[in-house]
Order: structure tokens, then sequence, then C-alpha cells
């Protein structure tokens, strides 16, 4: 038990530690459900790509966040590794954002 204690702590600085450069960048993010780390780690408030992540984007959609994100200059795409670092690489260059990602399952 207080192995699984010290890995949530552990998990805790490690996500800190990588979300705190990010407190005055605008972030994208994949789904909705990473909009709890805005809240838990100060970051500003999140536009989001999808609300359902098992379904993709449409052409409508793409181009709603290719204009959000050229209205953001700076601004990052956060992602969580088990969605794979090329996917979140691929989608942040199409619309013009700095990948980021990481992993809130403490697995990587």
């Amino acid at each position: 038990l207080i192995r699984v204690g010290q890995k949530l702590v552990d998990l805790e600085d490690k996500l800190g530690k990588t979300l705190r450069p990010l407190s005055q960048t605008p972030l994208f993010v994949l789904h909705d459900t990473l909009g709890y780390l805005t809240q838990a780690y100060n970051l500003p408030r999140s536009i989001s790509l999808s609300v359902d992540p098992e379904q993709g984007l449409s052409l409508g959609r793409l181009r709603a966040l290719k204009t959000q994100a050229a209205a953001h200059p700076g601004a990052c795409l956060l992602g969580e590794t088990y969605w794979g670092k090329s996917h979140v690489e691929k989608l942040a260059k199409s619309l013009s954002l700095r990948p980021e990602l990481i992993d809130p399952m403490g697995y990587d």
C-alpha cells in the first residue's frame, strides 16, 4: 500500500513538472476528458478537439480547429501517450500546434 501511495505521489510530481511550463500556453486537448487537468494544474482553459475520442474529426471540425489554432500562436496539443506519439505529432502538425505528450496513468 505504501508503494502504491508513493507511485501516485511520483506520478503527480511528474505530471506537474511536465505541465508547469504550459501554464501560460493555450492548450488544445484530444478530447474533453483532459479538461480536468486544466483545473488541477491551473492551466489555461483548453480547446477540445473532440467530445468522443472514439470518433474521428469531420472536415468541418478540422477547419474550425485550424482557425482556432491560428488565433493562438504558440499553442500546443496535449495528448496521452496511449494514443501514440506519431498520431499526436501528426495531428499537431496538421493544426500547426506543438505536440506535448503526457501519461496520466503513469505507465511511461
